[in-house]
C-alpha cells in the first residue's frame, strides 16, 4: 500500500488525466454495446424479417440511420480509445520521469559500500527492467482490469436479461443465411462450417430452453 502512495504522490499534476483516462475506458467498454445493437435491428427487420423487402422500400431513411449509428458509435469508440491511449502513456512516462530522478538521486548519495552490497546489473535492472514495469502496470495493466471489470459487469446484465433484445441473435441470423445459401444452390445443402457451428449451438440452446425460436433468445442463453 505505501507503494501506492507513494505513486500517487509521484502523480501530482497529472492525476485528473489519469482518473479521465480510467472514466473514458468505462465509456468505451459501454460502448460496445451499441454496435451490436444497430447491426441487430438491420439484420431483424431488412434481412430476416418476412418484410425485409418492403422495409427497403418504404424504411430506406431507417436503415441509413441504423448504418451511420453503427460506424459513428464506432468510430467515437475508436477515437476515444486511442485519447485514453495517450492519456495512459503521458501519466505514465511522467510518473517515471520523476521516480527515475529521485532513484538516480538516491543512488549518488550512496557510499562505496553500497556497491559493494548490490552488484551493478542489479542496480541497472533496478533502473531500466523494474521501472518500466511501473509504467507497463500504470499504461496497461490498471486499464485492462478496468476493461474486464466492465465486460464483467456487462456479462453479468446479459445474464440476467437485463439488456434483453439489445444483443441480436447471432445464430438465428446465421441460421436465415443458411436458409438462404441453400435456395441460392437450387436445394443442393451447402453450409459452410462456421454456419453449420452456429446452427448447432442454436439447436442445443432451443432444445435447453424448450421454448421456440424469438428475438433475444441467445441473449437469455448466454
Amino acid at each position: 500500500m505505501f507503494m501506492f502512495r507513494w505513486l500517487w504522490k509521484n502523480m501530482e499534476g497529472c492525476r485528473a488525466l489519469y482518473i479521465c483516462a480510467l472514466l473514458l475506458t468505462v465509456v468505451c467498454q459501454a460502448l460496445t454495446i451499441f454496435t451490436p445493437y444497430f447491426s441487430g435491428q438491420i439484420t431483424d427487420i431488412f434481412i430476416v424479417s418476412e418484410n425485409a423487402v418492403s422495409n427497403l422500400q418504404t424504411k430506406p431513411e431507417l436503415l441509413i440511420y441504423l448504418l451511420i449509428g453503427m460506424f459513428g458509435f464506432t468510430l467515437l469508440r475508436s477515437i476515444l480509445m486511442y485519447s485514453t491511449s495517450m492519456m495512459y502513456e503521458h501519466s505514465s512516462q511522467t510518473v517515471i520521469y520523476r521516480v527515475r530522478k529521485v532513484l538516480f538521486d538516491k543512488i549518488e548519495q550512496q557510499d562505496a559500500r553500497f556497491y559493494n552490497v548490490y552488484r551493478t546489473g542489479d542496480i541497472m535492472t533496478r533502473v531500466t527492467s523494474d521501472l518500466d514495469m511501473v509504467r507497463h502496470s500504470l499504461a496497461w495493466i490498471i486499464k485492462a482490469m478496468v476493461e474486464c471489470f466492465v465486460q464483467r459487469v456487462a456479462d453479468f446484465l446479459l445474464h440476467n436479461g437485463l439488456a434483453y433484445g439489445v444483443v441480436p441473435d447471432c445464430a438465428h441470423a446465421a441460421d436465415s443465411v443458411n436458409h438462404m445459401a441453400f435456395q441460392a444452390q437450387g436445394g443442393t445443402y451447402v453450409c459452410r462450417p462456421s454456419r453449420k457451428a452456429f446452427s448447432y449451438e442454436y439447436s442445443r440452446r432451443r432444445e435447453y430452453l424448450g421454448k421456440p425460436r424469438d428475438k433475444g433468445v441467445c441473449a437469455r442463453a448466454l
